[in-house]
């Protein structure tokens, strides 16, 4: 797995490369980008990624247009918005570009290192306050309109229910797996027979499913 890390600042950029490097076997970061216009112009020479973590302060260029920039290239690589903001306005412009994900700097490495595991697997890491206030914006939506749908969800065995019940906490694959007493690697096969069965790729769109489901059984 090749990771990018893009952040202003030396001693972060740094520490979490060495992070990741150390703490996930096969990973390599290619290289730290103290600007996004440097990061911009590796991807335009066709410089692959499979997972970058991208501060929303950078001094030349907003994260949320080196987010939409970067996804237009990438696809099908997982963009995390790494940033020590939290408020709305950050969080939704970064979601509305393409971020896979949102976590924030003050997260414990071991929370940095399981939403860089998950977003390469597919997954879309939060942390759990930015997972709250995502889940809590999809309802409130649902609410107003006044949406009354069937429920998607009943497709999804107990235990499958259990982890996107846990998904759209904002808990990460490892905190599910202690919570339900299963591996990581349960934890994962039941995320991507969940995705499979409601039709969706990202944690988002699943929330979206198990939040239209509650607003329609008002």
């Amino acid at each position: 797995m090749l990771a990018w890390v893009i952040d202003d600042q030396r001693e972060i950029r740094e520490g979490v490369a060495c992070l990741i490097e150390r703490g996930m076997a096969g990973a390599q970061t290619t290289r730290p980008f103290a600007q996004g216009r440097d990061a911009l112009q590796a991807v335009a020479r066709g410089e692959p990624f499979d997972v970058a973590l991208v501060d929303l302060g950078l001094p030349d260029i907003t994260g949320a247009d080196l987010i939409r920039h970067l996804r237009a290239q990438r696809l099908d690589a997982a963009i995390i918005a790494f940033t020590i903001r939290f408020d709305d306005e950050a969080v939704f412009s970064a979601l509305r570009a393409g971020a896979s994900g949102y976590i924030t700097k003050d997260a414990p490495d071991q929370c940095i290192l399981d939403a860089v595991r998950s977003a390469a697997s597919g997954a879309a890491p939060f942390s759990p306050d930015i997972g709250r206030r995502v889940a809590a914006s999809f309802w409130s939506s649902q609410h107003q309109r006044g949406r009354i749908e069937s429920d998607p969800t009943d497709v999804l065995t107990s235990r499958e229910r259990q982890v996107l019940d846990l998904i759209c906490t904002g808990a990460s694959y490892r905190e599910i797996g202690v919570t339900l007493g299963i591996t990581l690697g349960t934890v994962q096969t039941h995320v991507k027979n969940v995705y499979g069965k409601l039709g969706v790729g990202t944690k988002v769109d699943a929330m979206r499913c198990t939040l239209g489901a509650s607003s329609g059984a008002r």
